[in-house]
């Protein structure tokens, strides 16, 4: 997240492409997420840069508060 973001909605897009297939796209989604600033810190990782389709996809999410300490409270993820 830049900088200097201000708080409000803004959409997340994420796109995967599928070689060998004409135009190349394997999927595209859009959310909206609302963002607000010095809240959470969310960092998250995947094992791989690239995927091809049928492929399973591990990742590891670690959320910090604003003092750069674990946020332990229970949270919902969804992966869409």
């Amino acid at each position: 997240v830049p900088l200097n973001a201000r708080p409000g909605n803004y959409y997340l897009q994420v796109e995967g492409n599928a070689n060998g297939v004409l135009g190349g796209t394997g999927f595209v989604n859009k959310a909206l997420v609302n963002y607000e600033s010095k809240f959470l810190t969310i960092l998250i990782q995947t094992n791989k840069l690239v995927y091809n389709l049928m492929q399973s996809i591990k990742i590891r999410v670690i959320l910090l508060n604003t003092q750069m300490k674990p946020y332990v409270d229970p949270i919902d993820i969804y992966l869409l």
